[in-house]
């Protein structure tokens, strides 16, 4: 948890920053002058109201508090327009200080966004390095390559003349896992997705081992689905995929805890 939401002397800091000082200068400034015009204004013409509750002109004693407010009324305007005289330079000032601000962050971006086309250019480099090693052989010997979509991949091969049980052949996460997909595409091997049996392949079998036995029933469910396929298509995927189940002690999330 994040205790910074909690803490009072971090909220205390956020409303008294540079802008809260100010806004709250801005505040009182207003209070102060608004209120020593009034103050100002209603004692100078306290000797014209002393006698009003006592005249016998009602219509003249009215004009008379009539008068006296339109006159506060207007010296208060004067006051508000001299805060928004001083308001303005600094509202400019704030707003080219933002305007600065985030033409640094448009270059902070354009500096980020190079550093992450070095990254996606230094992971392409590892897939073509990987490729062009005993990767592309593997992945060549695989039926099928289950994904998780893009996490996981693991390669699997089920040759009937000389497998018992389906084998890992390769498998791997991040940029190995795109290399396996490659080689996949190229190489015309069905990739399917199934995240839950792709990372249990994953994190129960090693590359040249055979699949855990409590697998097999949904990786025979998978592979009876491609070689169908191929059977019937000529190697072209395609149809809908067939649901199949993972044992619960099979079943991992991506940092290869099991789950619940």
């Amino acid at each position: 948890p994040k205790y910074s939401r909690v803490d009072p002397a971090a909220g205390l800091k956020r409303i008294f920053g540079a802008n809260g000082w100010i806004e709250l200068g801005k505040s009182l400034l207003k209070v102060i002058l608004l209120g020593t015009i009034g103050g100002w204004m209603l004692w100078n013409a306290a000797h014209s109201t002393i006698g009003l509750a006592s005249s016998a002109d009602l219509n003249q004693a009215l004009l008379t508090l009539g008068g006296i407010f339109k006159g506060i009324l207007i010296a208060m305007a004067f006051g508000l327009c001299a805060i928004a005289g001083i308001d303005l330079p600094i509202q400019i000032i704030r707003r080219l200080g933002k305007m600065r601000m985030s033409k640094q962050e448009v270059k902070d971006e354009h500096k980020s966004t190079e550093g992450n086309g070095e990254a996606k250019g230094q992971m392409r480099a590892k897939m073509r390095a990987m490729a062009s090693g005993g990767l592309r052989k593997s992945v060549a010997e695989a039926h099928v390559v289950l994904t998780n979509p893009t996490h996981f991949a693991v390669a699997l091969r089920y040759d009937r003349g000389k497998d018992q049980v389906p084998v890992v052949v390769a498998k791997g996460r991040g940029a190995t896992a795109l290399a396996i997909r490659e080689l996949a595409g190229e190489g015309r091997v069905p990739i399917l997705e199934y995240p839950t049996l792709a990372r249990a392949v994953y994190y129960t079998s090693k590359e040249g081992q055979e699949v855990r036995d409590d697998l097999y029933t949904a990786i025979a469910t998978v592979l009876a689905f491609v070689f169908g396929l191929n059977a019937a298509a000529g190697g072209t995927t395609g149809g809908v995929q067939p649901f199949v189940t993972v044992p619960k002690d099979a079943r991992f999330d991506e940092n290869g805890m099991k789950q619940a």
